[in-house]
């Protein structure tokens, strides 16, 4: 009866655990951490992998004029380049871009996957492992520490900070008659819209990775990177969001309280 009551005691405080969000916010700019919850807790991450997949995409040099064969339904043709791949990627979190550009990879798809393990470990996320180039898969795990130094690699390319932070992505549609464009909005817009200092933005969503969320915010001449991971509702992680950037992204005085954070003790 004892073992009972215990594995259901530890059954459910992993439970409460996992469902508990984590959040960091680290001046990029002194390489000062802010603010953090559970920040090394490995979970899943669902479409933040895609940073790790246009990181990697850029970093190769390979093409974005080429055309690579694309099967989704944001693009009605059957060959994409992947210039526009990679907008539709980092704005709308586009499952089928993130597919067809790891399929195009030199060594295709698996190269592809094992590739955004190396550079994972390159740059130093070591609680990091990737299964897939999406993040529908729920074994892409990570933190949010290792997320914070992703987000800071990937914001040294312009192409990726300013293409994730556009509030909006025009496609091209053509029929036999004729062209139309069509607006696709980022999946942060409500944030973006609000806050003009968010310089790169990728959400997140899976059932296993609850709503997640990295920002990259400039104020103040200082660079700000927020992750937030496992929020229940879309509302919680906006919310979440307003709050570490209202209460701290800023150097002047930081309304700061020990006890609502567990900086030192990562769990």
């Amino acid at each position: 009866m004892i073992r009972k009551v215990l594995a259901i005691l530890v059954f459910l405080s992993s439970t409460a655990l996992a469902q508990t969000p984590s959040y960091y916010v680290f001046d990029q700019t002194d390489s000062t951490i802010i603010v953090g919850e559970f920040v090394s807790e490995r979970r899943p991450v669902a479409s933040l992998t895609k940073l790790m997949t246009a990181l990697l995409i850029i970093e190769s040099n390979i093409s974005l004029a080429e055309e690579v064969k694309y099967r989704g339904g944001i693009f009605q043709t059957k060959m994409v380049k992947r210039g526009e791949l990679l907008e539709s990627l980092l704005i709308r979190s586009d499952n089928a871009a993130a597919e067809a550009l790891a399929a195009s990879w030199y060594s295709g798809r698996e190269g592809f996957i094992k590739d955004m393990n190396v550079r994972a470990k390159q740059l130093g996320m070591g609680n990091t492992v990737y299964a897939d180039p999406s993040g529908l898969d729920r074994h892409n795990v990570s933190t949010a520490l290792d997320q914070s130094i992703l987000v800071s690699a990937a914001a040294q390319y312009p192409i990726i900070a300013s293409t994730s932070s556009s509030k909006y992505i025009t496609i091209e549609r053509k029929t036999k008659k004729k062209i139309n464009y069509v607006s696709i909005g980022n999946t942060n817009k409500n944030l973006l819209f609000e806050f003009d200092n968010i310089i790169l933005s990728k959400t997140g969503f899976t059932n296993p990775a609850g709503r997640c969320l990295a920002l990259l915010v400039e104020k103040d001449q200082h660079k700000f990177v927020i992750v937030i991971l496992g929020e229940k509702t879309l509302v919680d992680r906006e919310n979440r969001a307003r709050q570490l950037i209202n209460n701290y992204v800023t150097i002047k005085e930081r309304n700061l309280n020990e006890n609502q954070f567990h900086l030192f003790d990562f769990k």
